[in-house]
């Protein structure tokens, strides 16, 4: 079984977008909707399948900007089977620009979401940055650990009402890239299909009450 070294910039990295992204919900939101309570206490829990940020990954989200933005900070797993074993870690932003559409009493749609995941892959096979004793200058142009992506999908929401620990339960879908098959791609027009440069993703979100 391999074993994964946090080094010291593995841990640097970690934190300093723990730090960026979680700004905004650590100041609270007075306009929410939501009762308020503790910032670290998770407004939602997630799993997902896919969308390049594990095979399977699982984690909490919190709301903020009035409940238009959502942060969610992701454990993704890679079976062997599957490439890995690898670990990651993911900070996904997701915007949901539009009022839900409700569709009955229990059912509502988000018809637009939209948002920027930012991955770091654990391992010693992985780096930040490109380590000069290894490899010669401009040998490696980015990074191998981290990567940031961009995604668009939609939402359907059954609520369960007030006063009930899940509020709601969501089934989502996710359609995205990221930054290192953009750039394949841009240097190999024409050599690399463009349906080889989006990944579909499936999830489940609860909201907690």
């Amino acid at each position: 079984m391999n074993k994964y070294v946090f080094n010291m910039k593995s841990i640097i990295a970690i934190l300093f977008y723990f730090l960026i992204f979680t700004l905004p919900i650590s100041a609270g939101d007075p306009d929410s909707t939501h009762v308020q309570r503790k910032w670290f206490v998770p407004d939602m829990i997630k799993s997902q399948f896919a969308g390049n940020i594990g095979f399977v990954s699982a984690g909490v989200g919190y709301y903020y900007a009035k409940n238009k933005m959502e942060l969610d900070i992701m454990y993704g797993y890679v079976p062997e089977s599957a490439g890995g074993k690898l670990h990651s870690l993911t900070l996904k932003n997701t915007w949901v620009p539009l009022r839900s559409v409700a569709v009955g009493k229990k059912l509502n749609f988000d018809l637009i979401t939209a948002g920027i995941p930012l991955t770091y892959t654990f391992g010693n096979q992985f780096f930040t940055l490109p380590p000069r004793d290894k490899y010669p200058s401009n040998y490696y142009n980015h990074s191998t650990a981290l990567r940031i992506g961009i995604f668009a999908g939609g939402r359907i929401n059954y609520e369960f009402g007030e006063g009930k620990t899940i509020h709601s339960a969501g089934l989502y879908y996710e359609v995205g890239t990221y930054d290192l098959l953009l750039h394949n791609y841009y240097f190999n027009v024409g050599s690399m299909p463009v349906n080889k440069l989006f990944n579909l993703a499936l999830g489940i979100q609860l909201r907690l009450d």
